[in-house]
């Protein structure tokens, strides 16, 4: 696919597809021609948040946008943004460095130029720190962990037959 200018509403906004080299020329030269001061893409500007706590160096520098009062990219995974470069992030967890990044997706208003962001309140990737020196795990509740991937962090392992049986629980329950 090429970069194209359409409209929605009435308003013109450049769609931009990944940006390679066998596309870039064009790509570039639509960005200088266009009537739209929105684009939305697959890009890969430096400076932002990829996942919690990774930063993306970028093959394309924020400048190279300069002309657009709004920029809407997918790619990474971590909701950023900066006023003009809106990463939006992924609508659900897909790896387990997406655990804990709340995720959700996006509606832009085309009359008044809002970004709303849709919260997902489902999450399919838990984590169980686990430190028996701080408590007993005979109690606990590990029905939120049905249809999850569970990562268990062992923190504290004194009692080792208390720690089989919660592991036990965890496996066999019907949770």
């Amino acid at each position: 696919p090429e970069a194209q200018e359409v409209e929605f509403g009435g308003l013109p906004i450049l769609l931009m597809p990944w940006i390679n080299p066998q596309n870039e020329i064009y790509a570039f030269g639509m960005m200088d021609e266009t009537n739209a001061d929105i684009m939305m893409g697959h890009l890969d500007i430096g400076g932002f948040e990829m996942h919690l706590g990774h930063m993306s160096e970028g093959v394309h520098h924020k400048k190279d946008f300069a002309n657009f009062d709004t920029v809407m990219s997918g790619h990474f995974h971590h909701k950023s943004d900066d006023g003009q470069v809106f990463y939006l992030g992924t609508p659900y967890e897909l790896y387990r460095n997406d655990w804990n990044d709340p995720k959700g997706f996006h509606v832009f208003d085309t009359d008044t130029r809002e970004i709303e962001r849709i919260e997902n309140p489902h999450k399919i990737f838990s984590k169980i720190y686990y430190d028996d020196s701080s408590g007993s795990y005979e109690n606990h509740d590990v029905s939120k962990y049905k249809d999850k991937y569970v990562k268990l962090v062992v923190v504290n392992k004194k009692d080792l037959y208390q720690f089989d049986k919660f592991v036990d629980k965890l496996l066999t329950a019907d949770c």
